[in-house]
């Protein structure tokens, strides 16, 4: 009996880790895959940005330097983001945010 309950918890135990490797592979972001919506919405929770789901993305152009692409993403909550990648990084940065510490406002 006790073989059996020590059995049933480790299985349980694994099953816990499993699951959460599985959800932290999902959260995962590939830089060089294509833009959606569902990227930029696993970047703003991976951010701690608040967005129940981005309802659209419009392109803002490059950076200054030409090496960052940058997009206005809207979500369905009213929440305003500038998202940004290239090859090999992502962010995102609130509208708010954006305009405190860079001077840039976000277009309406």
């Amino acid at each position: 009996m006790l073989i059996k309950t020590v059995i049933g918890l480790l299985a349980a135990v694994a099953l816990v880790i499993l699951y959460q490797g599985m959800r932290h592979e999902q959260a995962t972001v590939d830089p060089g895959a294509p833009l959606n919506s569902n990227k930029i919405l696993a970047v703003l929770h991976m951010k701690h940005l608040a967005c129940d789901n981005v309802t659209s993305y419009t392109p803002l152009g490059l950076s200054a330097d030409g090496k960052v692409d940058g997009y206005l993403a809207r979500c369905a909550d009213g929440g305003r983001y500038v998202y940004f990648q290239n090859a090999t990084l992502y962010g995102a940065v609130s509208c708010k945010d954006v305009a405190y510490h860079f001077g840039y406002y976000c277009p309406e």
